[in-house]
Order: structure tokens, then sequence, then C-alpha cells
């Protein structure tokens, strides 16, 4: 729901509950970063320069959702957030956790 919670307006001013919503919505829904009149309307709520530097931020985060631990002969995949990046270079390295311990 948009209408903030009766407890919230007690402590918090009407304005920051009503921004940092728009700002959760524009940066973390799919629904209203792919729907443009969704999210012109949450960022008409935004101060301009917070609006610039949400279009201008770069994102590079690994989405919900990935597995922690592999198995031996299980290929990696691994999903990542993208935003204003071109390109991603990805390295991989294996750990002998055998001899890292042992040399500890």
């Amino acid at each position: 729901s948009d209408v903030p919670d009766q407890a919230l307006t007690e402590f918090l001013d009407l304005t920051f509950i009503n921004r940092t919503r728009a700002r959760t919505k524009v940066l973390y829904d799919p629904a209203v970063s792919h729907d443009d009149d969704a999210l012109s309307q949450h960022l008409a709520q935004l101060p301009d320069t917070e609006v610039a530097r949400l279009k201008n931020q770069i994102v590079l985060e690994f989405a919900p959702g990935n597995a922690e631990r592999f198995k031996v002969d299980e290929p990696v995949r691994v999903e990542v957030v993208l935003k204003n990046i071109e390109s991603v270079t990805v390295k991989l390295y294996q750990i002998n956790a055998l001899s890292y311990y042992e040399s500890q």
C-alpha cells in the first residue's frame, strides 16, 4: 500500500517516508523499473538532485537467489544486477582448501 502506516507518521516525517518508499520502488521493484508511468510517478516524489544521482548510479550486485555452494562437478552460475555498466570481466580461481589450511 502507498499509504504510510499510522505508527510511522507518529515518528517520521511524511516527506521522508514518501521519498524513502519512492527510492526503494525505483531501485528494487521490477514492476516499477519496467513501467515508464510508474517510474515517472515515483521519481516525481524525489528532489532533482537525487533523480539525477539515481539515473547515473552504477550498480554491480549479486542477484538474490544465487547459490552459496556448488558440488564439485556442478557448473558455477552466478547472476548479477548491473546498471550503467557496459561489460564485466569475471576471473575464477580454484582454492585448494587442504593446502590453504595446512599452510596456516
